[in-house]
């Protein structure tokens, strides 16, 4: 028979875990069956509401079921202290004056999460107020970064700063203002936090005026770069008109001049993926002529550990210079078994990219648990490139050719180990 210590350490791990799948109204009927259950589940300050003690909470959609909490109801009743993770994707339809009351608590809250090591951020249904209600959006961004810089222990921070009001079209929208929120966190992190993943829109809804040429950007992106303990950095951006990649690549620049490499030995996954938009025929591209790949590329040629890498951007960036730092990225890599590249339409004149592809491509052939995806390769000489003419004789293990061509250039799909024919 377990000890009653044993037993009441088995009750506290079950509760607990019980306790993620439940909404704020049955945690608190469930607490109010036990006195030990109550002072597991519940903090009582005092007053007409206890707070909800949760090691991790996802506020996603409205709850259904009748006479459930509103969004506004919850956020008051979390104790935010006991939160280690925490996802906030603010319902679609919400008022705004439910809206402005639940951020208000939110923004409140999370200066007393000390303890948070996940958060992840969906300000979706926010952008669609800022133009109308830009004063007080401006003021929640400025009150969350100072929260957020509260959270000395976060090791995960993930945010979506996108909206598309129509999917037929190209345009995406973000906020600068939740971007420059984001940099006091990142950079009180420098020491701690271990992931950042970001999704951001194409053009901003409401431009500062005080970041005229993207110095918001660029601060979050640097500051992103600086982190000492990074494992997986993902930047997702639309790319119909905005200079956010161009920002992005000249905080990389302006990091390799001055350190020459990441501060982080322990980068594992790194991922930069660019949504592009078709140009219609004589349409002039309003898209900013991004700069090279390169400095991104050569700070990662002492990630040792790498084990991810993803690059679907512009054709534009795939220079010469960055061409030459791909191959510095693909060799030494020894854990290196996730690489997708799309290089959207880039001309290999040279064959020097086929060659990078096909010396990686060589060294791996035999690992099972290779995953490869190249595409978009323009290849101009009637596939007269021995490099070419090899990647053509590899299949996969149940006999599918690897490479294919199509009206966007070269393919090459792998999984698995690979043989040659």
């Amino acid at each position: 028979m377990a000890s009653p210590i044993g037993q009441d350490v088995l009750i506290s791990n079950v509760v607990m875990d019980i306790s993620k799948f439940l909404g704020v109204a049955s945690t608190v009927r469930l607490s109010m069956t036990d006195r030990a259950l109550r002072g597991l589940l519940v903090h009582d300050p005092g007053g007409p509401h206890p707070q909800i003690k949760a090691a991790a909470f996802v506020l996603a959609e409205y709850d259904d079921a009748p006479n459930a909490p509103s969004m506004l109801a919850v956020l008051p009743r979390l104790h935010f202290p006991s939160l280690r993770q925490f996802e906030v994707r603010f319902p679609p339809g919400a008022p705004l004056a439910e809206l402005k009351g639940a951020l208000s608590s939110l923004a409140a809250g999370l200066r007393r999460a000390t303890e948070l090591e996940e958060l992840f951020v969906d300000v979706k249904q926010l952008l669609t107020f800022e133009k109308c209600a830009t004063a007080f959006c401006q003021l929640f961004y400025r009150v969350l970064a100072k929260s957020l810089a509260n959270c000395t222990k976060l090791r995960r921070l993930k945010a979506s700063n996108h909206l598309k009001p129509n999917p037929a079209r190209a345009q995406s929208f973000y906020s600068t203002d939740f971007l420059r929120a984001l940099v006091p966190a990142i950079e009180r992190g420098e020491n701690t936090l271990e992931e950042v993943s970001l999704v951001v829109g194409n053009c901003p809804v409401v431009v500062p005026a005080d970041d005229a040429n993207g110095r918001d950007a660029r601060d979050l992106f640097g500051a992103a770069l600086r982190l000492r303990r990074l494992r997986g950095f993902n930047l997702q951006l639309d790319l119909a008109s905005g200079p956010l990649l161009k920002d992005f690549l000249e905080a990389c620049d302006e990091h390799h001049r001055l350190s020459g490499t990441l501060p982080s030995g322990n980068l594992e996954n790194l991922s930069l993926t660019c949504v592009l938009y078709r140009v219609p025929d004589g349409v002039p591209n309003p898209l900013p002529s991004p700069p090279s790949l390169s400095p991104l590329l050569f700070l990662l040629k002492d990630s040792s550990g790498l084990r991810s890498f993803v690059a679907r951007v512009p054709p534009a960036c795939w220079d010469s210079r960055g061409i030459s730092a791909l191959g510095c990225v693909l060799s030494s890599k020894p854990k290196l078994r996730r690489l997708f590249l799309d290089f959207h339409g880039y001309e290999c004149r040279t064959g020097k990219t086929l060659k990078c592809v096909l010396d990686y491509v060589r060294e791996r052939k035999a690992c099972h648990d290779n995953l490869v995806q190249i595409s978009g390769l323009i290849c101009d000489d009637d596939g007269g490139f021995d490099e070419e003419k090899e990647l053509d004789q590899y299949y996969c293990r149940e006999g599918k050719k690897c490479r294919t061509e199509k009206s966007d250039g070269l393919t090459f799909k792998a999984r698995g180990c690979l043989i040659r024919w």
